[in-house]
């Protein structure tokens, strides 16, 4: 019969905190990526107008709104699983953008999908957070979370800054929306 090894919870946590630290970094530069860019992608993609571009509020906000409705729905779920659901969510919106320009209603069915996902992931950020940090040090890693995730918010937005100045005949796309990066 094998022996199982007991791993010390100190082990475990740290290994979780480390991901928990990659997964935030990740996510809060592919928010920067695309949310730099959607104004420029509907422009360029769609040529709306002013009124078309409030009216895309809508399913860009609409998820924050009935968000807790679908928190109570999952809450059945860990908040593990609904973070992993809510980044499926995202990834799903924002390539389907990326890679195919629907129509304009289609169009605006992923952009709900895609911010449905980005707002349920942001109290699950929060939350997995807490439950990741040291009961002595909850505080500090809150801050330290959020100060990794708007540092990486800011390399972002500098590598969008840098690409729509960028002078380069050589492209790259990526799935960040319609915007390419020039190298």
């Amino acid at each position: 019969m094998p022996v199982l090894m007991r791993v010390p919870m100190e082990v475990t946590m740290r290994k979780g905190m480390k991901l928990y630290f990659i997964i935030i970094a990740l996510t809060a530069l592919g928010l920067a990526l695309t949310n730099d860019v959607f104004s420029n992608y509907f422009k360029d993609a769609y040529q709306v107008t002013p009124i078309q571009r409030g009216l895309l509020e809508i399913p860009r906000e609409a998820p924050g709104v009935i968000l807790v409705l679908v928190v109570t729905g999952l809450s059945f779920m860990s908040d593990i699983r609904i973070s992993m659901i809510s980044r499926v969510l995202s990834l799903l919106g924002i390539t389907m953008l990326g890679l195919s320009t629907p129509s304009f209603s289609v169009m605006m069915v992923f952009v709900f999908i895609n911010s449905m996902g980005m707002h349920l992931f942001f109290p699950m950020q929060d939350s997995i957070g807490m439950s990741l940090a040291e009961p002595d040090q909850v505080g500090r890693r809150m801050g330290q979370y959020k100060g990794l995730f708007t540092g990486f918010q800011m390399v972002g937005a500098g590598l969008v800054l840098w690409d729509s100045e960028a002078d380069s005949s050589v492209s790259l796309p990526i799935s960040s929306g319609s915007s390419y990066w020039r190298l």
